[in-house]
């Protein structure tokens, strides 16, 4: 950050909701303004209100989340942000108000969605392969997921076909709508 308060610490992108915007325009574009990130799909996943969350005034906040595959974009530092970075999920620095919380959330909701929806292929290229795919579920699901036994699972159910001969590689399209619940159900 920028500013003040916790200038220097890292933060999610986020702000002020303008008197004539309702919460999904404002998170558009102050997502907009601080990363230059435009026509995300946006998904409300969680509101946080402790009254000591931002020692400036009582703030309460609406958090989104969106769905992008990292190599796609090209984000800038804008408005109040000093700098801009990815990090993993789970090896994210110290970060401003409660946004430790609110990261944390995400990742829950993010793990629905890979269960629940086909969510996860669009955080993946057109073509991919199950090494692609296992690191993928690996950093989401933080449990070590393996290429081949992950691969067959999804073939298995139904979830998934094969795009070219011998080599497992797997195209979006192949995705038969379904949930993914008994492919990432926890092992005993």
């Amino acid at each position: 950050r920028k500013k003040m308060p916790f200038q220097g610490y890292w933060a999610l992108p986020g702000g002020f909701v303008e008197r004539e915007e309702d919460l999904a325009e404002a998170a558009a574009r102050e997502l907009r303004e601080e990363t230059g990130l435009k026509k995300l799909r946006l998904e409300e996943f969680g509101a946080f209100g402790h009254p000591l969350r931002d020692p400036r005034t009582r703030t309460i906040t609406v958090a989104y989340l969106a769905l992008v595959r990292r190599e796609k974009i090209k984000p800038q530092a804008g408005d109040d942000a000093a700098e801009l970075e990815w990090f993993p999920a789970n090896q994210a620095p110290e970060l401003a108000f409660d946004h430790e919380l609110v990261l944390k959330k995400a990742l829950q909701r993010l793990r629905e969605l890979a269960v629940l929806k086909p969510a996860l292929f669009e955080l993946l290229p057109e073509k991919f392969s199950a090494e692609e795919l296992a690191a993928l579920c690996t950093e989401i699901f933080q449990k070590k997921f393996s290429p081949e036994v992950l691969a067959a699972k999804l073939k298995s159910a139904g979830l998934l076909k094969q795009a070219e001969g011998k080599r497992l590689v797997f195209n979006r399209r192949a995705f038969v709508s379904g949930s993914l619940g008994s492919v990432f159900a926890k092992r005993s």
